[in-house]
């Protein structure tokens, strides 16, 4: 009988696994805190002035030149990228993933082209009388780059080594943000406004793949209906 019900039970796991409507509802929210981000951070008096007031303080924390690691910090970025590239290449013509890096090329360009047309084209900055740059920066470029490089090695990382790649790109993200806030390129709300871009694209992109273009996303609920599982 117990047999017979987890039988019962896999193609509705299996289903469940591949719907990608968590992925879509994870990608609506993250857009409206994007939303939300712009309005409370860029659109109000107060959000301008706390913006503000924190990246003055870290202009008055910041050494007046640079050391070394922030040199290094600089370059953050353009070095996700590069290793990112290395790694959709050799799954490209190693593992022959074409559909794969296809999404992750995509979620790439996607997330940084939409992070030039709001801070371009959509979004800008009112004056509220606080004093500050008079142009919109939200959301931040750098961060929008070495983030989606960090996503781009997720979506195509491996069952084996994705938990690994969720956590050093994740602290990459996390470390180029920073940067842009500590060298004073950026302020907080920017950073995390392009964070929020780079999570609606990783999210799309996971969700174009659904289980079968980033192997083990469905779990073992993946095996063929009518063939046992090994175990079962």
């Amino acid at each position: 009988m117990k047999m017979q019900s987890e039988k019962r039970r896999t193609p509705r796991r299996t289903r469940a696994a591949r719907t990608p409507l968590l992925f879509v509802l994870a990608a609506l929210a993250c857009s409206v805190a994007l939303g939300w981000t712009y309005w409370a951070f860029v659109r109000t008096t107060s959000g301008q002035f706390a913006d503000e007031s924190a990246w003055a303080e870290a202009g008055v924390a910041a050494p007046d030149s640079k050391l070394p690691v922030l040199q290094f910090l600089d370059h953050l970025p353009l070095l996700s990228l590069v290793i990112a590239a290395a790694t959709i290449a050799f799954v490209t013509l190693v593992r022959r993933r074409w559909m794969a890096s296809a999404i992750a090329l995509g979620s790439i360009a996607g997330a940084n082209l939409t992070t030039q047309i709001l801070k371009n084209l959509v979004f800008d900055r009112p004056d509220r009388g606080v004093p500050t740059l008079d142009f919109n920066s939200l959301p931040s470029g750098h961060t929008t780059l070495a983030a989606s490089a960090a996503a781009a090695v997720f979506l195509v990382a491996s069952p084996r080594w994705r938990p690994l790649a969720a956590v050093a790109g994740g602290a990459c993200s996390v470390v180029a943000g920073a940067a842009t806030f500590i060298n004073l390129w950026h302020r907080p709300a920017d950073v995390v406004a392009a964070l929020l871009v780079v999570g609606i694209w990783t999210l799309l992109g996971a969700c174009s793949s659904c289980g079968p273009v980033i192997p083990g996303t469905a779990g073992p609920a993946t095996a063929l209906p009518g063939r046992p599982r090994a175990g079962g």
